[in-house]
């Protein structure tokens, strides 16, 4: 009843009498590492090649398991309680029965899935202006940078901890002020950033946040104010996020970015897009979840000196500052 009423749909249009090779597996956690990794330790006695596709949803006491052919739906089902469908499996502290039964539905068709996402390649048809260069920093630099992150002070914006350096960028107000220097570790990835930027006279980045996400957390989409000049950059550190884009339509898309890699957000897309960072827990990589771990995510954006001029007056902030305000942004310290 629950997973009917998450789904919004009937009995009949879920459950199927019949074999169909795609599964609803029920009652084996809350979508976590540890009940992934149960399922997985149980399938794998019985499918040892790893042929077999498993997906969860966050917080949802259910999963999806697909076969691809008739001989591995045959041994699943040896593998059951026969009047039940069911098999008990071992979880981290207990014993748990979890429940196999056909479903008509793919994985996609659940309303909870995160992997229904447009492929890479469409993304890059649809959301134009983003390019993203990967490996940005050696090793080395990363351990430093995090290092550096992880014994600095933060502070609470929104439920996340920040660190603001150049320029404080301030969400709920969307006013800018000056802060603390950024510091040689951040200008070194400034630098390297430059270096590939799309335009690196853009990328002489000052107002710098770091944004520290948990495994499901993110960043609500909105629209970057046009008081900042050129590009937008994001740069994760020790996870990959994904990045939402939301279009004039309302229509949305997602791209992800591994760790250590910056994507360059320019043109119309920075200008008229919604964009913000994804709430996800896990990525699908090869038909297996790989479960995120925290990220600090680096944002570094370029004050502009002179009024916004772009076509698109309905949304440009810069052009609903007054005077003053407009003062305040252009005298603000260049910190490069």
């Amino acid at each position: 009843s629950v997973l009917l009423k998450k789904e919004s749909k009937e009995y009949g249009e879920v459950f199927s009498t019949v074999v169909t090779g795609n599964y609803i597996c029920l009652h084996f956690g809350n979508g976590e590492e540890v009940d992934y990794n149960a399922m997985v330790k149980f399938l794998l006695l019985i499918f040892p090649k790893e042929n077999f596709e498993l997906n969860i949803f966050p917080g949802a006491p259910y999963g999806h398991l697909k076969l691809p052919s008739s001989q591995m739906n045959s041994l699943l089902e040896k593998s059951l309680n026969p009047e039940h469908h069911c098999a008990q499996l071992d979880f981290t502290q207990n014993k748990r029965w979890v429940f196999f039964l056909p479903t008509h539905l793919n994985v996609d068709s659940f309303s909870k899935s995160m992997n229904a996402i447009l492929p890479e390649t469409e993304i890059d048809k649809v959301v134009g202006d983003v390019k993203i260069h990967e490996k940005v920093l050696s090793s080395e630099s990363q351990k430093k940078m995090l290092e550096y992150i992880l014994s600095q002070d933060w502070t609470k914006v929104s439920m996340r901890r920040v660190q603001y350096y150049g320029n404080e960028y301030l969400e709920s107000s969307k006013h800018v002020k000056p802060t603390k220097p950024i510091p040689p570790t951040v200008t070194e990835l400034n630098s390297e950033l430059k270096s590939k930027g799309t335009n690196p006279k853009e990328c002489e980045f000052d107002v710098v946040s770091i944004i520290e996400l948990s495994a499901g957390q993110g960043i609500p989409i909105d629209f970057e104010p046009h008081f900042f000049d050129g590009t937008i950059c994001y740069f994760p550190l020790n996870c990959r996020i994904s990045i939402d884009f939301e279009d004039e339509s309302k229509k949305a898309y997602t791209k992800s970015l591994n760790e250590n890699s910056a994507a360059f957000i320019t043109g119309d897309t920075r200008l008229s897009y919604r964009i913000g960072v994804g709430e996800r827990r896990f990525d699908k990589v090869q038909n297996k979840l790989e479960f995120r771990k925290c990220c600090y995510l680096m944002v570094l954006r370029k004050l502009r000196k002179d009024p916004c001029k772009c076509r698109f007056s309905a949304l440009c902030a810069a052009k609903k500052t007054n005077k003053e305000e407009e003062k305040t942004i252009a005298a603000s310290p260049e910190t490069m």
